[in-house]
């Protein structure tokens, strides 16, 4: 085998789907997303998505090898973390079968047979994007971050009419502590325990009443509902994301924002004067950082500010808000620009959003057509 091979090639081979994808039919499977770079330890790639030869979905993570024995090799066959991988893409085949910790049979795709240099170019949006200057790719995917604005914007105008206001955001910023791999859980934590409810217990005690519901201690505290204890996906992350420690620091926030939640944060955006204004009644030191307040004031706070109240300054304050700190996803949007020849950054809350509304929407799937960046649609 040439020495030259090595993951970054298969990586590359994977991330550009540059490989003969009748070896992929072979298996059944065809690409739906190819996912996105773990941005922590075990498989290479999560959140892919394939498609069986029976039209179903298989979601999970992918691994890259040059020998389809490394898995053995690195120790995968006794490793959990690895248990979600649905394709093992190696450079070259050299063991007759993948099985996983729980022992589970997982597909192996080769990508060998050209060297490095003869992967197949990038297309489709690569040749859509080339040419263009970086100020427009900028003015559209702010485009972009304005619709990401007024979905979210309508999904809340959608639970008002059903919900309390102050639910909504008691829920809404549960749910932005969550990051993706437990927005739902979080989500589903505030449908157990309702604000209303949480409102009547003392504010120095909703930590532990929280914690209770979610099944993160046992201390015998009578809650209205209670998680699974499956809910939470505590693999691959960093302590200072874990829930137990983004409750505690909810419990704080909650506290500042009462006597009413919505009522306050309408206050607060219709009375800032600069964006440290909206970020200092959300730091809560050891618990809730800059980058995290970022985030939360950018996709919740003005979206919700919006729908409660459309004469607000809450879309103006969107469209020049800071940026948070690069996400997984927008740094790998940024990466995949470079790539094409279009060095871009985000500097706004609204660029920022519009990567995210970009990959989530259109980069994320295999043969998108219609891309609002690369076509201008």
């Amino acid at each position: 085998m040439d020495g030259s091979i090595d993951e970054r090639v298969v990586a590359d081979a994977w991330e550009r789907q540059a490989f003969d994808r009748s070896a992929l039919v072979s298996l059944g499977l065809n690409v739906v997303s190819r996912g996105l770079p773990s941005d922590a330890g075990g498989p290479d790639y999560q959140d892919a998505i394939l498609a069986s030869s029976d039209r179903s979905l298989i979601q999970g993570d992918v691994e890259f090898h040059v020998r389809s024995s490394d898995w053995y090799v690195h120790r995968h066959h006794e490793d959990s973390r690895y248990d979600n991988v649905i394709l093992h893409v190696v450079w070259d085949v050299d063991t007759a079968e993948t099985v996983t910790a729980d022992g589970r049979l997982v597909p192996t795709l080769a990508v060998g047979g050209k060297g490095p240099a003869a992967l197949s170019p990038l297309t489709g949006c690569a040749e859509g994007i080339r040419g263009l200057s970086p100020e427009l790719v900028i003015e559209r995917i702010r485009a972009c971050g304005r619709r990401r604005f007024d979905e979210r914007r309508e999904r809340f105008i959608a639970d008002l009419s059903s919900l309390s206001a102050n639910q909504v955001v008691y829920r809404a910023l549960l749910e932005s502590l969550g990051h993706a791999a437990n927005r739902n859980a979080f989500a589903a934590l505030a449908e157990a325990v309702p604000y209303d409810w949480l409102r009547t217990v003392p504010p120095a005690e909703r930590r532990a009443y929280l914690s209770e519901a979610a099944g993160l201690s046992a201390t015998g505290l009578p809650v209205p509902g209670r998680l699974a204890p499956d809910a939470w996906r505590l693999v691959r992350l960093r302590p200072a994301n874990h829930p137990a420690r983004r409750i505690a620091g909810f419990s704080v926030l909650l506290a500042r924002l009462e006597p009413s939640p919505s009522e306050t944060l309408h206050r607060l955006v219709v009375e800032a004067a600069r964006p440290a204004d909206l970020r200092r009644p959300f730091l809560v030191p050891r618990f809730v950082g800059t980058g995290r307040v970022d985030e939360i004031v950018a996709s919740t706070v003005l979206p919700f500010v919006a729908a409660y109240d459309d004469a607000s300054p809450a879309a103006a304050v969107f469209e020049t808000y800071p940026a948070p700190p690069y996400t997984r996803w927008t740094r790998l949007m940024i990466e995949r620009f470079a790539t094409r020849g279009v060095d871009i950054s985000a500097r706004t809350a609204i660029e920022h959003q519009g990567l995210h509304w970009l990959y989530h929407r259109h980069c994320r799937f295999e043969r998108v057509t219609r891309c609002p960046v690369c076509s201008g649609n």
